[in-house]
């Protein structure tokens, strides 16, 4: 089988197929580390030693989820070039033992499969559910300094950058038909607050002199996901770019969406409905499937403010009128819809604006669950809110041969910018360099098939 089908950057497609794979060979630290006394450590030193208790516990309790990954492909043909989009892919994915593995949205189970032997070309990698955190943290050899104090979105954060010997962890990378291996190298940043990771930064070093890479870096985000009764802490999105030695560059641009528990979970009661003689009485909450094409108008509950509001907020929201969705399942009007909030950044171009991301995911119906995956049909209304901005250029050219003679062309040309569209995921532009969404804001959803 070809490992590689190569061609031009002709538009908007680029045809190369490469992988990044991440092979931790870690020695995982086993125990919690006691904790340093406060007024012997330095910050930097205590949080440290909390994070590294935090991230172990953390990826002990990953096994049990599974989430959608939505990858955008971009590329271009060198730095002075823009990048073009070439391809959208979706995958689920879980880390099962040791392994991140991969399937279809709807498939009926993972296997050892890649995302670029899934895709079949073009630049895919694994790691930034599971495995490079692991990485960084829970291999024995890791050397880490402090890097100093700053801001990360609006946050305290202390910077830590770090250095993994190929020995301990490698990176394994394919282009075309040959492979090779690199050590990492990067930084991370916690909250000094909750110790909890804000973003991991990867980058491979000491690439192997056979392969066409000049760089490959990745960057991770991490936020709260509500799933069921627990908020857990998991990769919210990864920003990842390969450079090849010729300097054409591919981008990839992921989002891990709609979490959900992959393992079966059961409830012991021993309340007053419990038998006093006999055994406990166990419930066990039911998933189910909400219809695709079910209209729900929604009201949102919890108030967000830009003075305080932060990527991870949990947020519920309420239905707002009875819904009999078939003839097994109703809707009424009151029941609770769970999200988060997904994105609120502050661009200052073309004019101030806020991106506003809310993700609703989770739906409770009695003693059933469902995962709330649908696509905003009716954007809240409130003033300075927009689906997407425009920019307009204008451009003159003087013609003619001489004073009386000469006239001038004026060329416009406008561009759209949206942002992008993930479903379950409502995002808009809210203008201003402020905003409230408040109690009460109403919007309107509709189901879609998981595919």
């Amino acid at each position: 089988m070809k490992a590689c089908t190569c061609g031009s950057y002709t538009g908007r497609r680029i045809l190369r197929r490469a992988a990044i794979l991440i092979i931790p060979i870690a020695a995982v630290l086993s125990g919690a580390e006691p904790a340093p006394s406060r007024s012997a450590l330095p910050e930097d030193v205590l949080v440290l030693a909390r994070t590294k208790q935090k991230v172990g516990a953390q990826l002990a309790q990953l096994t049990n989820y599974v989430c959608l990954q939505t990858a955008e492909r971009w590329g271009r043909k060198s730095s002075d070039t823009p990048f073009a989009l070439m391809d959208t892919l979706r995958f689920e994915v879980a880390q099962i033992g040791n392994a991140e593995m991969y399937a279809w949205p709807g498939a009926e189970s993972f296997r050892e499969q890649t995302p670029a032997e899934l895709a079949g070309s073009g630049f895919a990698s694994s790691g930034s559910f599971g495995a490079h955190l692991s990485a960084a943290f829970l291999s024995g050899g890791t050397v880490t300094t402090f890097a100093g104090a700053g801001e990360l979105n609006g946050r305290r954060a202390l910077r830590y950058d770090y250095s993994v010997p190929s020995f301990l962890s490698v990176i394994a990378l394919r282009v075309g038909r040959a492979t090779g291996v690199a050590s990492r190298k990067g930084s991370f940043w916690v909250d000094p607050q909750t110790f909890d990771v804000m973003r991991l930064r990867i980058e491979a070093e000491d690439i192997a002199a056979n392969i066409p890479l000049a760089a490959v870096v990745t960057n991770i985000d991490y936020a709260r996901v509500r799933i069921g009764a627990r908020d857990l802490w998991l990769p919210q999105s990864a920003d990842e770019t390969m450079t090849e030695t010729s300097g054409q560059q591919f981008q990839n641009r992921v989002e891990h969406s709609h979490c959900r528990v992959y393992a079966a979970e059961s409830v012991l009661s021993f309340g007053e409905g419990a038998s006093a003689s006999g055994p406990p009485v166990a419930a066990r909450i039911k998933e189910i499937r909400l219809p695709a094409g079910l209209t729900l108008p929604v009201q949102l509950e919890t108030e967000v403010d830009s003075a305080k509001a932060a990527v991870g907020d949990l947020l519920a929201a309420t239905i707002t009128t009875d819904i009999v969705a078939n003839s097994s399942l109703r809707i009424s009007k009151g029941t609770t819809v769970h999200g988060r909030l997904r994105m609120v950044r502050r661009e200052m171009e073309p004019v101030a604006h806020y991106i506003i991301g809310l993700e609703f995911s989770q739906i409770e119906l009695g003693d059933k669950r469902a995962a709330f995956y649908a696509r905003l049909q009716q954007p809240p209304v409130l003033p300075g809110l927009r689906e997407y901005f425009t920019r307009t250029s204008r451009k003159s050219s003087q013609s003619g041969g001489g004073p009386v003679q000469a006239y001038t062309n004026e060329t416009v040309t406008t561009e759209q910018y949206r942002v992008a569209d993930l479903p379950g995921i409502s995002v808009f532009i809210m203008n201003g360099t402020e905003f409230r969404l408040p109690k009460g804001l109403r919007m309107v959803w509709k189901t879609e098939e998981t595919k």
